[in-house]
């Protein structure tokens, strides 16, 4: 069974949107973790562990959509914050 073309950007673009979200309500945990001094160290460094990997996949991610000449809107990944990466992200 072929599948369309439009399925695989429909999968990269929500696999982004959810990895994007699920960083940034990371930032907040930790953000909140941060604030109140009564919240143990271990559990911020696995925030801080958990945040990194959301990272790493998603500059991953970046790197093989430019690898692949994948424009970044083609997947919505121009509406990444720049603080979700751990490079700069390349001008379109």
């Amino acid at each position: 069974m072929k599948v369309d073309d439009s399925v695989y950007r429909y999968y990269l673009g929500d696999l982004v949107s959810l990895l994007k979200s699920r960083a940034e309500e990371t930032i907040t945990e930790l953000n909140q973790m941060k604030a109140n001094p009564s919240q143990s160290n271990d559990d911020i460094m696995f925030q801080d562990g958990r945040l990194l990997a959301y990272q790493e996949v998603l500059t991953t991610m970046m790197h093989q959509l430019e690898t692949f000449q994948i424009p970044l809107k083609e997947v919505d990944f121009d509406k990444v914050d720049q603080r979700l990466l751990l490079c700069d992200k390349p001008e379109e």
